[in-house]
Protein backbone atom coordinates (compact mmCIF):
# COMPACT_ATOMS: atom_id res chain seq x y z
CA UNK A 1 0.00 0.00 0.00
CA UNK A 2 2.94 2.52 1.15
CA UNK A 3 4.59 1.48 -2.28
CA UNK A 4 1.04 2.46 -4.20
CA UNK A 5 0.90 5.65 -2.30
CA UNK A 6 4.46 6.88 -3.46
CA UNK A 7 3.69 5.74 -6.94
CA UNK A 8 0.36 7.40 -7.10
CA UNK A 9 2.88 11.04 -6.30
CA UNK A 10 5.45 10.75 -8.16
CA UNK A 11 3.13 9.50 -11.25
CA UNK A 12 1.26 12.51 -10.46
CA UNK A 13 3.82 14.91 -10.52
CA UNK A 14 2.57 18.46 -11.56
CA UNK A 15 3.78 19.44 -15.05
CA UNK A 16 3.85 22.57 -17.00
CA UNK A 17 0.81 22.89 -19.30
CA UNK A 18 0.70 22.23 -22.77
CA UNK A 19 -0.93 20.96 -25.52
CA UNK A 20 -1.14 17.07 -25.10
CA UNK A 21 -0.34 14.95 -28.06
CA UNK A 22 -3.37 13.39 -30.04
CA UNK A 23 -4.80 10.12 -28.70
CA UNK A 24 -3.09 8.33 -31.86
CA UNK A 25 0.06 9.71 -30.53
CA UNK A 26 -0.62 8.69 -26.78
CA UNK A 27 -1.03 5.41 -27.61
CA UNK A 28 2.21 4.44 -29.76
CA UNK A 29 3.87 6.14 -26.57
CA UNK A 30 1.97 3.75 -24.14
CA UNK A 31 3.14 0.91 -26.50
CA UNK A 32 6.86 2.15 -26.89
CA UNK A 33 6.96 2.46 -22.97
CA UNK A 34 5.67 -0.72 -22.12
CA UNK A 35 7.97 -2.45 -24.77
CA UNK A 36 10.73 -0.76 -23.99
CA UNK A 37 10.27 -2.18 -20.14
CA UNK A 38 9.55 -5.56 -21.37
CA UNK A 39 12.77 -5.92 -23.69
CA UNK A 40 14.74 -4.52 -20.64
CA UNK A 41 14.21 -1.79 -19.49
CA UNK A 42 12.89 -2.34 -16.35
CA UNK A 43 14.80 -5.23 -14.96
CA UNK A 44 12.10 -6.42 -12.50
CA UNK A 45 10.28 -7.58 -15.60
CA UNK A 46 12.33 -10.58 -15.54
CA UNK A 47 10.50 -11.54 -12.54
CA UNK A 48 7.32 -11.88 -14.79
CA UNK A 49 6.52 -15.58 -16.01
CA UNK A 50 7.47 -15.89 -19.92
CA UNK A 51 4.32 -15.78 -22.16
CA UNK A 52 2.23 -14.32 -19.20
CA UNK A 53 0.08 -11.73 -19.97
CA UNK A 54 1.01 -7.67 -19.72
CA UNK A 55 -1.68 -6.24 -17.46
CA UNK A 56 -1.69 -2.45 -18.31
CA UNK A 57 -3.73 -0.29 -15.69
CA UNK A 58 -6.23 2.13 -17.80
CA UNK A 59 -5.53 5.13 -15.85
CA UNK A 60 -3.91 8.24 -17.23
CA UNK A 61 -4.73 6.78 -20.84
CA UNK A 62 -7.73 7.61 -22.58
CA UNK A 63 -10.54 5.45 -23.30
CA UNK A 64 -10.24 2.76 -26.36
CA UNK A 65 -6.08 2.96 -26.01
CA UNK A 66 -4.97 -0.68 -26.53
CA UNK A 67 -1.20 -1.92 -26.07
CA UNK A 68 0.25 -4.04 -29.38
CA UNK A 69 3.42 -5.93 -28.53
CA UNK A 70 4.31 -8.80 -31.24
CA UNK A 71 3.98 -12.10 -29.61
CA UNK A 72 2.17 -10.42 -26.52
CA UNK A 73 -1.38 -10.11 -24.97
CA UNK A 74 -1.53 -7.16 -23.37
CA UNK A 75 -4.77 -6.92 -20.93
CA UNK A 76 -6.10 -3.36 -19.69
CA UNK A 77 -7.42 -2.79 -16.97
CA UNK A 78 -8.70 -0.49 -14.26
CA UNK A 79 -7.01 -0.46 -10.61
CA UNK A 80 -10.43 -1.58 -9.01
CA UNK A 81 -10.46 -4.70 -11.58
CA UNK A 82 -6.42 -5.28 -11.18
CA UNK A 83 -6.64 -5.46 -7.32
CA UNK A 84 -9.50 -7.81 -7.85
CA UNK A 85 -7.84 -10.27 -10.02
CA UNK A 86 -4.88 -10.00 -7.01
CA UNK A 87 -7.42 -10.94 -4.46
CA UNK A 88 -9.07 -13.67 -5.88
CA UNK A 89 -6.21 -15.15 -8.31
CA UNK A 90 -2.69 -14.17 -5.84
CA UNK A 91 -0.08 -11.17 -6.27
CA UNK A 92 -0.61 -9.54 -9.77
CA UNK A 93 2.01 -7.62 -11.47
CA UNK A 94 0.84 -4.66 -13.84
CA UNK A 95 2.02 -1.65 -15.86
CA UNK A 96 0.68 1.49 -14.79
CA UNK A 97 1.62 4.50 -17.60
CA UNK A 98 1.36 8.63 -17.27
CA UNK A 99 0.34 10.93 -17.44
CA UNK A 100 1.38 11.59 -20.69
CA UNK A 101 2.84 14.72 -20.66
CA UNK A 102 4.18 17.51 -23.71
CA UNK A 103 2.69 18.11 -27.07
CA UNK A 104 2.38 16.69 -30.76
CA UNK A 105 6.79 16.82 -30.96
CA UNK A 106 7.60 15.75 -27.45
CA UNK A 107 6.61 14.16 -24.64
CA UNK A 108 7.73 12.60 -21.58
CA UNK A 109 5.96 9.44 -20.38
CA UNK A 110 6.64 7.81 -16.71
CA UNK A 111 5.89 3.91 -16.55
CA UNK A 112 6.05 1.55 -13.59
CA UNK A 113 5.97 -2.20 -13.24
CA UNK A 114 3.98 -3.06 -9.85
CA UNK A 115 2.65 -5.57 -7.65
CA UNK A 116 -0.92 -5.47 -6.33
CA UNK A 117 -0.75 -7.58 -3.52
CA UNK A 118 -3.67 -10.16 -2.91
CA UNK A 119 -5.89 -9.55 0.82
CA UNK A 120 -4.99 -12.98 1.34
CA UNK A 121 -1.16 -12.17 1.44
CA UNK A 122 -0.84 -9.61 4.06
CA UNK A 123 3.32 -10.18 4.36
CA UNK A 124 4.06 -10.13 0.36
CA UNK A 125 7.28 -8.18 -0.24
CA UNK A 126 5.72 -5.89 -2.58
CA UNK A 127 8.67 -4.56 -5.16
CA UNK A 128 8.11 -2.13 -8.01
CA UNK A 129 10.33 -0.21 -10.44
CA UNK A 130 9.87 2.59 -12.62
CA UNK A 131 11.49 5.32 -14.89
CA UNK A 132 10.29 8.35 -16.42
CA UNK A 133 10.90 8.12 -20.49
CA UNK A 134 11.05 11.12 -22.84
CA UNK A 135 10.02 11.16 -26.19
CA UNK A 136 10.74 13.08 -29.77
CA UNK A 137 8.92 13.03 -32.98
CA UNK A 138 11.12 12.55 -36.05
CA UNK A 139 10.29 12.43 -39.53
CA UNK A 140 6.48 11.57 -38.42
CA UNK A 141 8.09 8.87 -36.04
CA UNK A 142 7.90 8.63 -31.88
CA UNK A 143 12.03 7.70 -30.54
CA UNK A 144 12.84 7.34 -26.84
CA UNK A 145 15.81 9.88 -26.35
CA UNK A 146 16.09 9.57 -23.04
CA UNK A 147 15.39 7.71 -19.48
CA UNK A 148 15.63 9.29 -16.37
CA UNK A 149 14.07 9.22 -13.08
CA UNK A 150 14.86 5.28 -12.83
CA UNK A 151 13.49 4.04 -9.34
CA UNK A 152 13.37 0.28 -7.98
CA UNK A 153 11.84 -0.45 -4.25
Amino acid sequence: MLLALVMTAVLNVAMPARADPPKDDKQTLATLAVQWAVTGGLAEFQRVPAGADLIVAKVNLPAGVSIDLPGRKAVMMSLARIQAQADIKGDTVYFRLGPINGNAQRATLPVALLWAASIKNPAAAVTGSGALLEFEKHDGKWQRVNVTGEWAH
